[in-house]
């Protein structure tokens, strides 16, 4: 980035090293942070991520979070380490994951997720989720997914809608996906709202060999009060 007086950064988002240890899949370095739908966290970390396995995958996360806005619920002091089963269950893709976040809640997050094509081109996808922490409010939340096709960069022409729905208590949620587009209808800090349920429809289009274009909208609410914000 160029400052008004000539100085010139260049700020690194991620940069790490990826590669087999044998038969453990290993990625270094500061790193995007996302498992699955990215409904608990999805940021940028300094982290170890270790993958094992085909038919059935075990991961293995231990992380520390870099640069985070100073309102969020993982900052730079924070660390998390995170254990994932994914593995198919006949037509179901099926996946358990554990979060233990070392934050000023000191969190612990669980979630059972589940996906399946119900036809030709059309996935249903639905997530529960359980998190334990020194804050307010519900324990339990859940989110719904259901797509349609889909854009491939690959593949200039190719389209897809979705359409999703959150209910989400601040104990299930630390830095989510969805966080990093929506206006969010209260700050995380705020109890009272005990976090947000809503949804979020979009569409996708792929113009040309590597180009993607999508539009997305969000109808967001407080779990509690009269907060709202779309985006």
């Amino acid at each position: 980035k160029y400052g008004e007086a000539g100085d010139n950064d260049l700020d690194l988002n991620w940069a790490y090293v990826s590669g087999k240890l044998g038969g453990v899949k290993a990625d270094l370095g500061r790193q995007d942070i996302k498992l699955h739908g990215g409904t608990v966290l999805d940021g940028t970390c300094e982290a170890i991520k270790l993958a094992y396995g085909k038919d059935v995958k075990l991961t293995g996360v231990a992380a520390k979070a870099f640069d985070s806005r100073k309102d969020a619920t993982f900052t730079s002091d924070d660390r998390v380490y995170v254990a994932d089963v994914t593995t198919k269950l006949g037509v179901v893709d099926t996946y358990v994951t554990y979060y233990n976040f070392d934050n000023k809640w000191d969190q612990d997050i669980y979630v059972l997720g589940a996906a399946m094509n119900i036809a030709k081109g059309l996935k249903l996808e639905a997530e529960w989720l359980n998190g334990d922490s020194d804050r307010k409010g519900d324990d339990n939340g859940y989110y719904v997914g259901l797509s349609y096709k889909g854009a491939k960069a690959s593949a200039p022409g190719s389209w897809g809608v979705y359409a999703k729905y959150f209910d989400q208590p601040w104990n299930t949620i630390v830095e989510p996906t969805l966080d990093s587009y929506a206006v969010m209808p209260s700050y995380q800090d705020d109890e009272a709202a005990d976090g947000y349920e809503g949804f979020e429809f979009g569409v996708n289009y792929a113009l040309a060999k590597n180009i993607v274009a999508q539009v997305m909208y969000y109808d967001l609410e407080a779990r509690e009060g009269d907060s709202e914000a779309e985006t």
